[in-house]
């Protein structure tokens, strides 16, 4: 029985760490992207602005 258990626990833990890898790589992705469109904000406000509506301020 205890080896039992301890397979059951190594399951469990190795199941929450590719659950939270999972999620690393969730956020990781997501603050890319949420850096990458903030750079265009910038970069475009400052080189293309007047295409644009001076709805974003300058």
């Amino acid at each position: 029985m205890k080896i039992v258990n301890k397979d059951l626990n190594k399951i469990t833990f190795d199941n929450f760490k590719k659950k939270q890898d999972f999620l690393d790589g969730q956020n990781s992705i997501r603050y890319n992207i949420y850096r990458t469109v903030l750079f265009f904000e910038i970069y475009f406000n400052n080189n293309y602005g007047y295409f644009l509506s001076s709805e974003g301020g300058n």
